[in-house]
């Protein structure tokens, strides 16, 4: 293991050091074979890793993400000649359509249905943007006609799924709700309770249950320390954007600067 991915595996989680020896062979593979690697689909925090890892490399590295803008993404790893096409990250733009007026999707049972009906891992789906008649997925292409032929119907509602340009990618608008809450320490499942209103014992209950990311990984200490930049994702609550404490209250309670974004 070279000094690079020591240096950065002592700072990480075990996952996280999994991840990494994956993105590793990835290198090793583009400067041993000359050939392009292809990622499978990755949050911001492991497009983050790879690119701390490959920063002293003599390879590029190219994100998706900078074609067609989303959260989840897919990284090229090339040789430092190759010029890049687009239709290099192999992903396609998947409309899933119903009739809204018979009831309404949501991304908890689009995801599932995806999964459960077709057997594939969550890796080869990207992001998925619920709109009012549709529903748009990023998938990897190899699995456009496996999506296509399996899903035919998502919780109640009949659908019909078909490739959508990326010219039609849905533009969303977030509704950011901004709050200041008072926190005696800045542990997860105070935070939690705070933010949505949630009994302690609640909000302990869904650390414990594995419904809690901080920055992309699960957490399941209630303890758990909470700095400002972190992004916590709460299952079927919403996510929370921490900003900077802002001093203390009267009573000594610190004061820290939110910003929720609450699952509909």
């Amino acid at each position: 293991m070279v000094k690079e991915l020591k240096n950065l595996a002592q700072h990480v989680t075990k996952e996280d050091q999994l991840f990494l020896e994956k993105a590793w062979e990835w290198i090793q593979r583009v400067e041993d074979q000359y050939v392009p690697v292809l990622s499978d689909f990755l949050n911001p925090h492991q497009v983050s890793l790879v690119e701390n890892l490959a920063s002293h490399r003599e390879l590029k590295l190219f994100d998706s993400a900078d074609v067609w803008p989303s959260e989840q993404s897919r990284l090229l790893l090339a040789p430092s000649y190759y010029e890049l096409d687009s239709t290099d990250f192999e992903l396609e733009l998947l409309a899933i359509r119903f009739q809204s007026q018979f009831g309404k999707l949501t991304h908890p049972q689009v995801l599932g249905s995806l999964l459960h009906q077709t057997g594939l891992d969550r890796r080869v789906f990207g992001d998925i943007l619920i709109g009012e008649n549709q529903v748009q997925v990023f998938v990897e292409r190899p699995y456009v006609s496996l999506i296509t032929q399996e899903v035919r119907k998502i919780g109640r509602l009949g659908v019909t799924i078909s490739i959508s340009a990326m010219e039609e990618l849905l533009q969303l608008e977030e509704e950011v709700q901004t709050k200041t809450i008072f926190l005696d320490s800045l542990r997860l499942d105070r935070l939690v309770a705070s933010a949505f209103q949630l009994g302690r014992s609640k909000a302990a209950q869904l650390v414990k249950a594995n419904k809690i990311k901080v920055n992309y990984q699960e957490r399941k200490e209630v303890s758990y320390p909470i700095k400002a930049g972190d992004m916590l994702s709460i299952r079927g609550k919403g996510r929370i954007y921490v900003g900077e404490s802002t001093g203390l209250s009267k009573s000594g309670r610190i004061k820290v600067e939110l910003k929720i974004l609450a699952r509909k």
